[in-house]
């Protein structure tokens, strides 16, 4: 909205297992704030999952599973919606 000094904006990552490139579907994945908020949502069937009403800020995506070796990824948003793709590895 005009006026609005709280701008939000969406986050949307793509989790994909690195070597089959298969969704990660019903997979965890969290994203913490610097301040320590945790936002948990869980992977669509398109391998899609998205945080739809973010603050500016530093976070940090990550899968939370045992089945993989879980990659995270320092996400920064500052004035516009961000993609990104997290590709972990199933443990052997």
């Amino acid at each position: 909205e005009v006026g609005d000094s709280h701008s939000r904006y969406r986050l949307m990552a793509l989790v994909r297992e690195d070597s089959s490139d298969r969704p990660l579907v019903g997979e965890r994945i969290e994203l913490v704030h610097a301040s320590g908020e945790v936002v948990r949502l869980v992977v669509n069937a398109q391998g899609f999952v998205t945080f739809p009403s973010l603050s500016p800020g530093t976070y940090v995506l990550r899968l939370d599973s045992t089945g993989f070796n879980a990659p995270e990824r320092q996400v920064v948003i500052t004035d516009s919606s961000v993609q990104v793709e997290l590709r972990p590895r199933e443990k052997r």
